[in-house]
């Protein structure tokens, strides 16, 4: 993802840029992005390295910030012959804040479930 249309995506992200490697040509990048916290979640300072397989997955890994842990995958399955594609994400994460667990998870379901819904309105509004 470029990080221009993060914020498209994402809309708690208030930074992001890519410090090393150039997902375009090589199939990897190490970038910082920066999310704004809540009532009960601080604001998050994330590195994490992504490794592109293009039209198929996208894996990322912590490689510093606020986290304790994070870790996961995007995966794209084309459907009926490229005419869409089903969207698969899994992330682990773990961080470093006196929150309750369920309250923490809550967020991450609803985050997630938005951060779907406008990658969903941003790929059927795209140039074709």
């Amino acid at each position: 993802m470029n990080c221009r249309y993060i914020r498209r995506l994402i809309t708690s992200a208030v930074d992001c840029r890519i410090l090393q490697g150039d997902a375009g040509r090589s199939g990897w990048d190490v970038r910082e992005t920066v999310t704004k916290g809540g009532f009960f979640i601080p604001t998050i300072h994330n590195i994490y390295r992504s490794d592109y397989q293009p039209y198929s997955l996208i894996r990322f890994r912590k490689a510093g910030g606020d986290l304790r842990v994070e870790e996961g995958e995007w995966r794209l399955e084309a459907l009926d012959g490229g005419a869409g594609t089903r969207v698969i994400y899994v992330n682990l994460v773990a961080a470093n804040i006196l929150v309750p667990g369920g309250l923490v998870r809550e967020g991450m379901r609803k985050d997630t479930a938005k951060v779907l819904v406008n990658l969903r309105r941003e790929s059927l509004s795209a140039p074709r």
